[in-house]
């Protein structure tokens, strides 16, 4: 923390600390906003889950000093058959696990439960079938429903403190009215809800501003992360990413953020000389003297951050 916020080295003398891990960038549904719903992600980098040997390679390397490993990134981490044996590997290196899912299909919830994962977020937008439908689309809300109870129940049964169970509720212009019906639906199941306000885009279009992107019909009114001329209400003083966190794809690339979707923006492979050797790359190195420096004519994503006005001026 105190090199992110004050030093901002261009080269590290340490690895991250958190990383998000894509176990698999497919998924069940066809959510209008992400990439991979629309179907971008296959033909942007095909279609993969990540094996076992590669993420124990990650692990290995860098297990010593992760905190936490997150389970998602561009696609549903429940379809990967190998997941329960990346987040018990995870587990047995003291790290805490968490997983987002849709939890729209068939789950084992003893083999889960017994994975040692910490926390498990389920996405569920909407309080009704016919509101949850509209973006999930695809997705059996009576299903997703049934599992957080069966979950839940499950959970008391074992005696298990683990995992926590998140019902993820991104509020848009069409489900912010059964907030209050939520709560009282995750009150009665027994888990916590969560309410997010919806970013305008996902992937390549998170860096848009709210002005110029063509999903701003989906944003809410009362709860939103932008102020009414399109201007985000929230500012950071630099980039957490850059310096503590990061992103390996299913097939092993890194990718600096969220934001970064296409395959130009990634900063190397894991594959190909391990995490550290990409994590302090020139690519890396780049973004942080862009970052640090508020570069805004560099060929790197970063720069648009920049050019955008993410970032306080020191």
């Amino acid at each position: 923390m105190i090199s992110h916020f004050f030093i901002k080295p261009q080269k590290t003398n340490y690895y991250p600390v958190r990383i998000y891990v894509d176990a698999s960038n497919t998924c069940n549904l066809r959510c209008p906003m992400c990439p991979t719903g629309r179907g971008e992600t296959q033909i942007e980098r095909g279609k993969y889950f990540m094996t076992f040997d590669i993420f124990k390679k990650i692990i290995d390397e860098v297990g010593e000093y992760l905190f936490e490993v997150d389970f998602y990134f561009w696609g549903e981490p429940l379809l990967n058959r190998d997941i329960f044996n990346m987040i018990e590997y995870a587990h047995k290196r003291n790290i805490r696990t968490r997983i987002s899912t849709n939890f729209s299909f068939t789950v084992d919830f003893d083999r889960l439960i017994q994975s040692g994962l910490d926390e498990i977020i389920i996405s569920c937008d909407g309080a009704s079938e016919e509101t949850y439908k509209i973006y999930r689309v695809g997705g059996n809300f009576q299903k997703v429903l049934r599992n957080m109870k069966l979950l839940a129940d499950r959970k008391r049964e074992l005696r298990s403190k683990n995992p926590e169970i998140i019902w993820q509720f991104l509020v848009m212009k069409h489900n912010e009215h059964e907030i209050s019906k939520a709560k009282k639906m995750a009150s009665e199941i027994g888990v916590k809800l969560r309410l997010l306000p919806i970013r305008a885009g996902l992937g390549p279009d998170i860096i848009n501003d709210h002005k110029e992107n063509k999903y701003i019909s989906w944003l809410p009114k009362k709860i939103t992360r932008y102020n009414k001329d399109g201007s985000r209400k929230f500012r950071i003083k630099s980039c957490l990413f850059l310096w503590l966190q990061t992103f390996v794809n299913a097939d092993g690339s890194v990718s600096p953020c969220c934001g970064a979707f296409y395959k130009k923006d990634d900063m190397g492979n894991v594959l190909e000389n391990g995490l550290q050797n990409v994590w302090n790359g020139r690519k890396y190195q780049l973004a942080r003297a862009v970052v640090k420096n508020k570069l805004i004519n560099e060929n790197i994503i970063c720069s648009e951050c920049v050019r955008r006005g993410y970032f306080i001026d020191p």
